[in-house]
């Protein structure tokens, strides 16, 4: 009889044990597989005019790959592709045909001057000295020819340099067999891209890696202009890091002022060919702000001991103070009048280390602070601050 439920107890533990483990491998079927994520990733729209929104951008992840890559024959006077004449040499610069330079990476061209060319939703007119750049409908900023486009043998040639860049090439030069590769890249561009506003500058993140099975490297990063609702271009500083072949871009500027709504576009370029477009709408936040103190180099120190908020509201005296090892600081105050900021007071205080400044207005208002410092072999712009000083 103990036999019998010894044996009992162990069939009961192996059915459970079996159990769990059918369970277990049921819902590891269910889970998507990385090649399944990565086709996921892979399938987003290449060109797509996207909104932002309020929701998280944390995973706005980018691919990239290689489209096309076509070889050029350079010869002492005439450039070939498979035999076929495609350029020449003018005034010692090599030119492109490009009527048959659009056609190897899949442009053609929508009038019958040749001067205007067009791919998916991008379309190139070539102007005198300059490109005009009409992507998803939406006029970019003009594209300046390094070299003027010429007129030979009733074909529009443009130059080498500016096809590599409007088309968005990397290029690789053979010096002994006179090739020279060029590489079109295949952009999967995220739905959205990251963006926060911390105090006065926007920060905009985006990031990239290879597609699967992709084995070629970029040799330059994608780039991020932005441009205001009156389609006036601001200039944004980017900062690049590459870890493996994932590519973190982050870019930002100090546009947003207090109390106005900024709105535009962030234009995605590779090289001078845009790639996207993704809306803005950010707002100032003063209580985000951090104090950024700028340095020209370890040997030189310029610190603040007050104030300790980048934005000092309710206050009757705005103080700052601190230590530097220039010989002046420098305080440039300006007033918010409505849509932009005005010099109202611009100050010089010799220094010998230790500094204090104090300043208030009669009148209620937002004031920006500019910090420089300096001797008399340079400047150093050191850091912004603000002041509101209520009624």
């Amino acid at each position: 009889m103990n036999k019998i439920k010894v044996l009992l107890w162990i069939c009961l533990v192996v059915l459970l044990f079996c159990g769990c483990e059918d369970a277990s491998d049921s819902s590891k079927d269910q889970a998507p597989t990385p090649i399944e994520e990565e086709q996921r990733i892979q399938d987003a729209p290449e060109m797509v005019l996207v909104d932002n929104g309020e929701s998280e951008t944390e995973q706005a992840l980018g691919t990239y790959f290689v489209e096309k890559k076509v070889v050029f024959e350079f010869g002492e006077e005439e450039i070939f592709n498979e035999q076929e004449l495609i350029g020449q040499y003018i005034e010692g610069v090599p030119y492109f045909d490009l009527s048959k330079i659009a056609d190897r990476f899949g442009w053609t061209c929508s009038t019958s001057d040749g001067k205007s060319i067009e791919k998916g939703n991008l379309q190139y007119q070539f102007e005198e000295g300059n490109v005009q750049r009409i992507f998803l409908g939406e006029h970019g900023p003009p594209y300046k020819l390094k070299k003027s486009l010429q007129f030979e043998d009733e074909n529009w040639m443009v130059s080498q340099r500016d096809a590599e860049a409007l088309f968005g090439l990397q290029s690789w030069w053979e010096t002994e067999s006179r090739e020279l590769t060029l590489i079109e890249w295949g952009w999967s561009l995220p739905d959205q891209i990251q963006v926060e506003s911390k105090g006065d500058e926007a920060v905009l993140t985006l990031r990239v890696q290879p597609k699967a099975g992709n084995q070629e490297v970029l040799d330059d990063s994608p780039g991020i202009r932005v441009m205001n609702q009156k389609k006036e271009q601001e200039r944004f500083d980017s900062f690049f890091r590459g870890e493996g072949w994932l590519y973190t871009l982050e870019f930002r500027s100090a546009v947003l002022t207090p109390g106005t709504a900024w709105t535009g576009d962030a234009w995605v370029y590779f090289q001078e060919r845009p790639l996207g477009i993704y809306p803005l709408n950010l707002e100032f936040h003063g209580e985000s702000g951090e104090i950024h103190i700028g340095q020209t180099g370890p040997w030189e120190t310029f610190a603040l001991e007050s104030p300790e908020l980048f934005y000092t509201k309710d206050q009757e005296l705005m103080t700052i103070k601190g230590t530097t090892e220039d010989e002046w600081v420098d305080f440039l105050v300006e007033a918010w009048q409505g849509s932009e900021f005005v010099t109202v007071y611009d100050e010089r205080m010799e220094v010998d280390q230790d500094f204090e400044w104090n300043w208030t207005s009669m009148q209620p208002g937002i004031f920006r602070i500019q910090v420089r410092s300096g001797d008399s072999t340079r400047e150093t712009n050191r850091t912004r601050l603000y002041y509101e000083k209520v009624q």
